[in-house]
């Protein structure tokens, strides 16, 4: 493909190619540059994103970041505990991940536990914008307390959404994507926050990467659909595109109707040690796309009577999505740990986190992040 290309366009013109590796260039890289080009490939030529990735080439010093090898033996002689954190969770109902994964009786293993983490459940200690929990759950990796942990941020400061006439305005852009300099005190306020639990879920997954864990991090599908006003997205963030250079790490995109979602929701997952949920997403429907016939998913779009918003539904994992991931994790545990893994009981500082009080599955957790 790259051959085709390069004899149809001008490659010093034209760096398409390069952008679909979510990455710009440096000097000194073995692609030609023309004498008046900055170092790096100036970002308003060509929006980069990711969307999809089979996995980096980066395996780190000694492998760290590696898909297999001494990345698994470090595992199985680090991690002591079968225990995945859901992060962002929402309330506990039936169905839920956690719900998923514990209902799975691997032999020899026996149990995989899952807890999960959100501000309406724990409260302050479910709060991930604080740098004492960050420096918690950082430790609970570290000593090899869990075994992976994912979560999908609150998105709503990201939301292309904010494009629709009528909507709300945009607080972010791909070129200022920390915040718009023409946001009001509370904007901001409320991005700030909205970037702080991004960064935690990143960091959580870079130190679960390290340690041969595994983890997910879950967000809206980069808007092509709004490319022309250049919307911020995480999946354009220079973090999220250095992750997915390690090898360890890939990335899909999919639309949730193929999991039952009441809308088409396309949505993307950035993926450590999780290729199994990638290979299984894409035999689904198109690729992993809508096959659906024109008209059959619900309009996500606008409010409802009560004047929520249409889109609080799909705050909501379908079932199906969240036995697809928790089948991944058992999946990575099982080829990890193999049958004689002897796993020890879970940290009672991390079994305290753990809340039995489902709600209704029409019950939806509310902003608590100024929302």
């Amino acid at each position: 493909m790259l051959n085709k290309w390069s004899n149809r366009v001008d490659v010093e013109a034209n760096p398409a190619y390069d952008a679909l590796e979510g990455i710009c260039l440096q000097q000194g890289d073995q692609s030609p540059r023309r004498e008046h080009e900055s170092d790096v490939a100036p970002d308003d030529e060509q929006m980069a994103f990711v969307m999809h990735s089979a996995g980096g080439n980066e395996h780190g010093h000694g492998g760290r970041f590696s898909l297999h090898g001494l990345a698994r033996l470090y595992a199985t002689l680090h991690i002591r505990t079968l225990c995945f954190i859901h992060m962002f969770s929402g309330f506990r109902r039936q169905g839920d991940l956690q719900h998923c994964v514990e209902r799975h009786w691997v032999q020899g293993i026996h149990h995989v536990f899952c807890i999960s983490v959100d501000f309406c459940l724990q409260g302050s200690d479910g709060d991930l914008s604080s740098s004492q929990n960050l420096a918690f759950w950082k430790r609970q990796v570290s000593s090899g307390a869990v075994f992976g942990m994912g979560g999908g941020p609150p998105c709503e400061t990201f939301s292309a959404a904010r494009f629709l006439e009528g909507g709300p305005p945009p607080l972010r852009s791909y070129d200022e994507p920390w915040g718009l300099s023409s946001n009001s005190q509370r904007q901001w306020d409320q991005v700030a926050l909205g970037s702080s639990l991004l960064r935690f879920m990143l960091e959580m997954l870079f130190h679960c990467a390290l340690a041969g864990a595994c983890g997910f991090l879950e967000h809206p599908a980069f808007p092509v659909w709004v490319r022309s006003h250049r919307p911020a997205s995480p999946w354009a963030l220079h973090a999220v595109r250095w992750l997915r250079r390690l090898h360890c790490v890939s990335a899909v995109t999919f639309d949730q109707c193929l999991f039952q979602c009441e809308g088409k929701k396309p949505t993307s997952l950035l993926l450590v040690r999780l290729s199994s949920l990638r290979h299984h997403i894409l035999l689904q429907g198109l690729g992993g796309r809508c096959h659906h016939a024109p008209g059959a998913h619900v309009s996500l779009q606008g409010r409802n009577l009560d004047g929520s918003f249409k889109t609080s539904v799909a705050k909501v994992y379908p079932e199906p999505l969240n036995e697809a991931i928790a089948d991944a994790i058992i999946h990575f545990a099982t080829a990890t740990f193999g049958h004689s893994f002897k796993t020890a009981p879970v940290d009672e500082a991390v079994a305290a986190m753990s809340r039995l009080n489902f709600v209704p599955r029409d019950v939806i957790q509310p902003d608590f992040h100024g929302g």
